[in-house]
């Protein structure tokens, strides 16, 4: 569960940043609920990685 979701908040950040970086707006779904500066968007995408890793760790451990 833990990997899905960081996938979902990695694909939103990635999308963010780069929609807000190189085009007139953040892209994906996210920017529609909240309002975050498009830096904010890379710290989704590293949260998003953490979670990806933590969830493959326990799942080595079980």
């Amino acid at each position: 569960m833990r990997q899905i979701i960081g996938v979902f908040v990695a694909i939103q950040g990635l999308l963010g940043f780069v929609g807000g970086t190189f085009s007139d707006g953040p892209w994906g779904l996210l920017h529609r609920w909240v309002d975050i500066p498009s830096w904010a968007y890379l710290g989704l995408v590293l949260a998003g990685a953490v979670l990806v890793i933590w969830g493959e760790h326990a799942k080595d451990n079980a």
